[in-house]
Protein backbone atom coordinates (compact mmCIF):
# COMPACT_ATOMS: atom_id res chain seq x y z
CA UNK A 1 0.00 0.00 0.00
CA UNK A 2 1.57 3.42 -0.90
CA UNK A 3 1.82 5.78 1.18
CA UNK A 4 0.79 9.31 0.99
CA UNK A 5 1.16 12.84 1.98
CA UNK A 6 -0.98 13.00 4.62
CA UNK A 7 -0.08 9.76 6.12
CA UNK A 8 3.51 11.02 6.22
CA UNK A 9 2.02 14.46 7.53
CA UNK A 10 0.55 12.62 10.45
CA UNK A 11 3.43 10.28 11.56
CA UNK A 12 5.23 13.44 12.11
CA UNK A 13 2.18 15.10 14.28
CA UNK A 14 2.15 11.50 16.22
CA UNK A 15 6.44 11.30 16.87
CA UNK A 16 7.52 11.47 20.20
CA UNK A 17 9.01 14.82 20.87
CA UNK A 18 12.52 14.91 20.73
CA UNK A 19 14.24 15.41 24.24
CA UNK A 20 12.20 12.19 24.83
CA UNK A 21 13.84 10.59 21.88
CA UNK A 22 17.60 11.89 23.09
CA UNK A 23 17.07 10.78 26.60
CA UNK A 24 16.28 7.22 25.20
CA UNK A 25 13.04 7.00 26.05
CA UNK A 26 11.16 5.83 22.57
CA UNK A 27 12.76 2.58 21.72
CA UNK A 28 11.46 2.94 17.97
CA UNK A 29 13.85 2.94 15.30
CA UNK A 30 15.35 6.32 15.18
CA UNK A 31 13.53 8.62 12.42
CA UNK A 32 15.97 10.10 9.65
CA UNK A 33 15.78 14.08 11.04
CA UNK A 34 17.40 12.49 14.28
CA UNK A 35 20.14 11.09 12.19
CA UNK A 36 23.90 12.77 11.53
CA UNK A 37 26.11 12.28 8.22
CA UNK A 38 28.02 9.75 9.82
CA UNK A 39 24.72 7.75 10.95
CA UNK A 40 23.31 8.13 7.31
CA UNK A 41 26.61 7.00 5.66
CA UNK A 42 26.70 4.06 7.88
CA UNK A 43 23.16 2.71 6.75
CA UNK A 44 24.13 3.49 3.37
CA UNK A 45 26.96 1.33 3.27
CA UNK A 46 24.97 -1.25 5.95
CA UNK A 47 22.32 -1.21 2.79
CA UNK A 48 25.11 -2.27 0.31
CA UNK A 49 27.91 -4.38 2.22
CA UNK A 50 29.61 -5.02 -1.15
CA UNK A 51 30.27 -1.69 -2.18
CA UNK A 52 33.84 0.06 -1.50
CA UNK A 53 32.85 2.94 -1.91
CA UNK A 54 30.19 3.15 0.28
CA UNK A 55 33.06 1.77 2.91
CA UNK A 56 34.92 4.79 1.45
CA UNK A 57 32.41 7.60 1.97
CA UNK A 58 31.96 6.46 5.80
CA UNK A 59 35.56 6.20 6.79
CA UNK A 60 36.75 9.61 5.01
CA UNK A 61 33.96 11.29 6.95
CA UNK A 62 35.07 9.72 10.59
CA UNK A 63 38.96 11.02 9.29
CA UNK A 64 37.75 14.56 8.09
CA UNK A 65 36.26 14.66 11.56
CA UNK A 66 39.72 13.62 12.91
CA UNK A 67 37.91 10.23 14.85
CA UNK A 68 41.26 8.37 13.71
CA UNK A 69 40.57 5.40 16.04
CA UNK A 70 36.76 4.73 15.12
CA UNK A 71 37.99 5.03 11.27
CA UNK A 72 40.53 2.56 11.84
CA UNK A 73 37.75 -0.03 13.21
CA UNK A 74 35.69 0.59 10.20
CA UNK A 75 38.45 0.75 7.98
CA UNK A 76 39.65 -3.28 10.16
CA UNK A 77 36.29 -4.63 8.85
CA UNK A 78 36.64 -3.67 5.36
CA UNK A 79 40.24 -4.80 4.94
CA UNK A 80 38.78 -7.89 5.89
CA UNK A 81 35.84 -7.89 3.27
CA UNK A 82 37.92 -6.72 1.07
CA UNK A 83 41.67 -7.74 1.35
CA UNK A 84 43.06 -6.24 -2.09
CA UNK A 85 41.17 -2.98 -1.67
CA UNK A 86 44.33 -0.39 -2.29
CA UNK A 87 42.31 2.58 -1.03
CA UNK A 88 41.30 0.94 2.33
CA UNK A 89 45.00 0.27 3.12
CA UNK A 90 46.13 3.92 2.26
CA UNK A 91 43.09 5.49 4.78
CA UNK A 92 44.30 3.03 7.55
CA UNK A 93 47.92 4.01 6.77
CA UNK A 94 46.68 8.00 7.13
CA UNK A 95 44.76 6.73 10.14
CA UNK A 96 47.80 5.08 11.89
CA UNK A 97 49.95 7.69 11.21
CA UNK A 98 50.36 8.67 14.97
CA UNK A 99 48.94 5.93 16.76
CA UNK A 100 50.56 3.18 15.18
CA UNK A 101 53.48 4.08 12.84
CA UNK A 102 55.00 1.25 12.11
CA UNK A 103 51.39 -0.50 11.51
CA UNK A 104 50.69 2.76 9.10
CA UNK A 105 54.20 2.06 7.58
CA UNK A 106 52.90 -1.62 6.15
CA UNK A 107 49.56 -0.68 5.05
CA UNK A 108 51.09 1.96 3.14
CA UNK A 109 53.30 -0.21 1.86
CA UNK A 110 50.45 -2.94 0.93
CA UNK A 111 48.71 0.16 -0.34
CA UNK A 112 51.44 0.61 -3.21
CA UNK A 113 51.26 -2.61 -3.72
CA UNK A 114 47.89 -2.77 -4.76
CA UNK A 115 48.62 -0.29 -6.80
CA UNK A 116 47.67 3.24 -4.61
CA UNK A 117 49.73 5.98 -5.44
CA UNK A 118 52.42 7.00 -2.87
CA UNK A 119 51.06 9.46 0.54
CA UNK A 120 51.96 12.74 0.65
CA UNK A 121 55.00 13.21 2.92
CA UNK A 122 54.25 14.19 6.51
CA UNK A 123 55.85 17.94 7.07
CA UNK A 124 58.90 17.14 9.16
CA UNK A 125 59.32 20.09 11.99
CA UNK A 126 63.00 20.24 13.70
CA UNK A 127 63.64 22.30 16.87
CA UNK A 128 67.32 22.72 17.42
CA UNK A 129 68.77 22.07 21.08
CA UNK A 130 69.70 25.32 23.04
CA UNK A 131 73.54 25.55 23.99
CA UNK A 132 73.97 23.94 27.33
CA UNK A 133 75.15 27.63 28.41
CA UNK A 134 71.75 29.02 27.77
CA UNK A 135 70.04 26.56 29.43
CA UNK A 136 67.60 27.54 32.67
CA UNK A 137 64.75 26.10 34.28
CA UNK A 138 62.22 24.03 32.60
CA UNK A 139 58.69 25.56 32.17
CA UNK A 140 55.80 23.47 31.77
CA UNK A 141 52.90 24.53 29.47
CA UNK A 142 49.47 23.21 30.68
CA UNK A 143 47.99 22.94 27.35
CA UNK A 144 44.55 21.49 28.71
CA UNK A 145 42.44 25.17 28.11
CA UNK A 146 43.94 25.22 25.03
CA UNK A 147 43.00 21.67 23.42
CA UNK A 148 39.61 22.15 24.98
CA UNK A 149 38.83 25.61 23.11
CA UNK A 150 40.27 24.23 19.84
CA UNK A 151 37.81 21.08 20.01
CA UNK A 152 35.08 23.82 19.85
CA UNK A 153 36.71 26.59 18.13
CA UNK A 154 39.20 27.66 15.25
CA UNK A 155 40.93 30.62 17.32
CA UNK A 156 42.18 31.38 20.33
CA UNK A 157 41.95 33.52 22.92
CA UNK A 158 43.01 35.01 26.21
CA UNK A 159 45.20 32.37 28.33
CA UNK A 160 45.31 30.01 25.05
CA UNK A 161 47.19 33.04 23.09
CA UNK A 162 49.31 34.08 26.21
CA UNK A 163 50.52 29.87 26.23
CA UNK A 164 50.72 29.91 22.22
CA UNK A 165 52.66 33.08 22.44
CA UNK A 166 55.44 31.61 25.18
CA UNK A 167 55.71 28.56 23.49
CA UNK A 168 56.62 30.27 20.16
CA UNK A 169 58.91 32.21 21.67
CA UNK A 170 60.86 28.98 23.52
CA UNK A 171 60.56 27.42 20.04
CA UNK A 172 62.02 30.17 18.02
CA UNK A 173 64.82 30.27 20.63
CA UNK A 174 63.81 34.71 19.96
CA UNK A 175 65.72 35.62 23.04
CA UNK A 176 69.04 34.45 24.29
CA UNK A 177 67.53 34.06 27.92
CA UNK A 178 64.48 32.09 26.38
CA UNK A 179 63.25 29.39 28.65
CA UNK A 180 63.25 25.35 28.05
CA UNK A 181 59.18 25.42 28.03
CA UNK A 182 57.42 21.92 27.46
CA UNK A 183 53.97 21.79 26.27
CA UNK A 184 52.05 19.54 28.75
CA UNK A 185 48.55 18.01 29.05
CA UNK A 186 48.12 16.78 33.21
CA UNK A 187 45.91 13.76 33.97
CA UNK A 188 45.05 15.50 37.46
CA UNK A 189 42.45 12.67 37.99
CA UNK A 190 45.61 10.28 37.83
CA UNK A 191 48.09 12.28 38.88
CA UNK A 192 49.82 11.94 35.79
CA UNK A 193 51.16 14.91 33.39
CA UNK A 194 51.82 14.38 30.10
CA UNK A 195 54.63 15.75 27.52
CA UNK A 196 53.00 16.62 24.15
CA UNK A 197 55.23 16.41 21.08
CA UNK A 198 56.23 20.04 20.67
CA UNK A 199 56.63 19.77 16.91
CA UNK A 200 52.81 18.87 16.29
CA UNK A 201 52.23 21.51 18.78
CA UNK A 202 54.08 23.96 16.66
CA UNK A 203 51.94 23.02 14.03
CA UNK A 204 48.69 23.41 15.68
CA UNK A 205 49.90 26.87 17.07
CA UNK A 206 50.90 28.10 12.95
CA UNK A 207 47.85 26.69 12.10
CA UNK A 208 45.64 28.71 13.85
CA UNK A 209 47.78 31.75 14.43
CA UNK A 210 49.31 31.96 11.42
CA UNK A 211 47.40 30.25 8.84
CA UNK A 212 44.06 29.37 7.37
CA UNK A 213 42.96 27.09 9.58
CA UNK A 214 39.93 24.32 8.56
CA UNK A 215 37.81 22.18 11.11
CA UNK A 216 39.21 18.83 9.39
CA UNK A 217 43.37 20.53 10.20
CA UNK A 218 42.66 21.04 13.48
CA UNK A 219 40.98 18.03 14.32
CA UNK A 220 43.76 16.13 12.95
CA UNK A 221 46.23 17.92 14.52
CA UNK A 222 44.45 18.06 18.19
CA UNK A 223 44.05 14.07 17.36
CA UNK A 224 48.16 13.79 16.36
CA UNK A 225 48.67 16.01 20.12
CA UNK A 226 46.54 13.32 22.36
CA UNK A 227 48.00 10.46 20.66
CA UNK A 228 51.63 11.47 20.89
CA UNK A 229 51.20 11.48 24.72
CA UNK A 230 54.26 10.22 26.88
Amino acid sequence: MSVTLTDMLWQEFTRPPRRARAKGLVTAKPHWSDLDTGDLLEQARDDRPDDIDRWYALVDYWLEKGSFVHATAILDRAIARFPDAAGAYARRAEALTALDPEQSARDAERARTLGAPPPVEALQVTIDAPEAKKQVATVYAEMTDMMEYLTLNMSMSGIQRVVANMLRCAMDRTSANARDVRPVIPDYLNKVVYAADPGLVRELIDEVELRSPTRERVNRLLEAIRASLL
